[in-house]
């Protein structure tokens, strides 16, 4: 997906079609690079966000997302 001005977290995840039946929708990963050798990685719940318990996340260029499977 391509990154766009105003974009959030939702956004780009509405974008790739959603997630499949095995993703970890609770554990998101969000990787922003912060200056030019330091990363900061967060775990944010997308299941919070679509419930309004907490605030979806506005993107920055080149933040990376990565969203693992569940543990049966």
């Amino acid at each position: 997906v391509t990154w766009n001005p105003g974009m959030t977290l939702v956004d780009a995840i509405s974008r790739c079609g959603w997630f499949t039946q095995l993703a970890d929708t609770g554990h998101v990963t969000l990787i922003r690079r912060v200056g030019k050798s330091k990363t900061i990685k967060a775990t944010v719940s997308v299941d919070a966000i679509t419930r309004h318990a907490q605030e979806d996340i506005l993107l920055q260029p080149a933040d990376t997302i990565s969203v693992d499977q569940r543990v049966f």
